[in-house]
């Protein structure tokens, strides 16, 4: 496959990634990629990863946090709705996901980054 069709499906990745940050679980994502590019995962996966530097998963977790980060900072919205916008069941799987990759919980970050 040459460079510039690698590219489109590395673009289309992410634009499928971004309209679906909502989505509850990474496995839907997987399996949009998939009928939409036509490729494998595994395939997607490893030009993603030539291209980007990083996988699609990564890119995933990455603008999740971004928006949740988005949510706390410029909304006054309780964190279990940001959690279920962000397709979290539970604000405890929330919290503790966001305090995996922030090194805080939600709360503590929203009241040190919160827009007055």
């Amino acid at each position: 496959m040459e460079d510039e069709t690698r590219r489109e499906v590395v673009n289309s990745v992410k634009e499928i990634i971004i309209e679906n940050i909502h989505a509850a679980r990474f496995r839907e994502i997987v399996d949009l990629l998939e009928k939409k590019t036509g490729y494998s995962y595994s395939y997607i996966r490893t030009i993603f990863r030539e291209f980007e530097k990083e996988t699609p998963h990564q890119l995933f977790q990455r603008e999740k946090l971004e928006e949740a980060k988005v949510q706390l900072r410029n909304t006054s919205y309780p964190i279990w709705e940001i959690s279920n916008k962000l397709g979290f069941q539970y604000k405890y799987y929330f919290t503790r996901w966001f305090k995996r990759h922030t090194d805080c919980t939600p709360t503590e970050w929203r009241k040190n980054n919160q827009k007055v």
